[in-house]
């Protein structure tokens, strides 16, 4: 039975129990608990700081994957996967204690990634690098692309891998046939998520979001944005989130056809999208939530997914199944769209 939040208990909370922290509803929406799922499920657990979320994006192969920094048991620092309808995770990349892994991506039978190092710039530098899904040493992995520019977010499509960097501000592409690195975007101030289709790039920066046309080789500012952070789309649209804890979304084919989605969420960290739904996990509140791709149909709202959260942080969504990480409780979670 669904959980409707009373128009006469907003009106409670908001006077009384929202000066003292302890109400979660958003100023013109309608809260409520998620329709009934069929299942929340843990699928990994134990893990000291899982980061890194990535399903293969088109056809999937059945697992979820995910990195590791662990302090306390530095063996387990790499790339796992566990199967998405549950079963026994599996150590398939392992890093030395000095490197860490930063913007993981699966396209079947490869899995991508940056190799980043502590100490960069001191004799051992950032690394692209490419593995078999089944798993690989990655010392005797070749470096696809090596600098030490601090690599950010990365997003693909079928042809490439793009990526951001800190320093220098930077946009690039490393094209999957050519082997082939280079730089589309330079001096993009505060460069922050990146997400791309078959013919366009995105990215978010301080005030704005810009667009790259595969086509023509050309950026241009899309939208107007304050402090984006994470980013995503789907066929029609592109959705991301701000520091301020709004939920965005702007038409791929008229930038002016731009709404927000919901205001307010405390500390959002990920962003995904999948059927009729945009998924946002939020830290500050320890939950997950959802909203309509389009806010005004059919009502502005927000659905409660999960609560009692472990600091969630990276989310992705296949159709079936949303999935994302719980940095703090070092858990994998998975949800039943239903």
């Amino acid at each position: 039975m669904r959980a409707w939040t009373s128009l006469l208990f907003k009106g409670l909370c908001i006077a009384l129990v929202a000066p003292l922290g302890g109400c979660a509803l958003i100023a013109g929406l309608e809260e409520r608990s998620a329709p009934p799922a069929r299942e929340l499920r843990t699928l990994a657990e134990g893990h000291e700081q899982p980061r890194g979320l990535a399903i293969d994006p088109e056809h999937g192969d059945g697992y979820i994957y995910w990195a590791d920094k662990p302090v306390n048991v530095p063996e387990d620092n790499g790339i796992w996967r566990v199967p998405v309808e549950g079963g026994k995770a599996e150590h398939i990349v392992l890093l030395d204690e000095s490197r860490e892994v930063k913007a993981l991506l699966v396209d079947e039978p490869s899995i991508y990634w940056f190799d980043v190092h502590e100490t960069c710039g001191e004799g051992d530098a950032d690394r692209l690098l490419k593995a078999p899904t089944t798993g690989a040493d990655a010392s005797e992995l070749p470096a696809l692309w090596t600098s030490c520019e601090g690599p950010l977010e990365a997003a693909q499509n079928g042809t490439a891998v793009y990526w951001t960097v800190s320093n220098n501000s930077k946009i690039l592409e490393f094209n999957k046939g050519t082997q082939v690195a280079r730089a589309l975007s330079i001096h993009q101030h505060g460069v922050e998520g990146i997400t791309a289709d078959t013919t366009h790039v995105y990215w978010a920066m301080t005030s704005q979001v810009a667009r790259y046309d595969l086509k023509v080789n050309q950026r241009k500012d899309w939208a107007t944005a304050a402090e984006p952070r994470g980013i995503v789309n789907d066929e029609t649209s592109v959705f991301w989130f701000t520091h301020g804890g709004d939920v965005v979304r702007s038409s791929k084919t008229k930038a002016s056809d731009t709404e927000t989605l919901t205001t307010g969420l405390a500390d959002p960290g990920g962003i995904a999208v999948s059927g009729d739904w945009v998924y946002v996990t939020e830290a500050g509140r320890q939950r997950v939530v959802r909203m309509p791709k389009r806010g005004a149909t059919p009502s502005k709202q927000l659905d409660v997914v999960a609560t009692n959260q472990g600091y969630p942080s990276r989310i992705v969504a296949d159709g079936q199944y949303v999935y994302w990480t719980n940095y703090e409780a070092g858990t994998v979670m998975r949800w039943t769209i239903p």
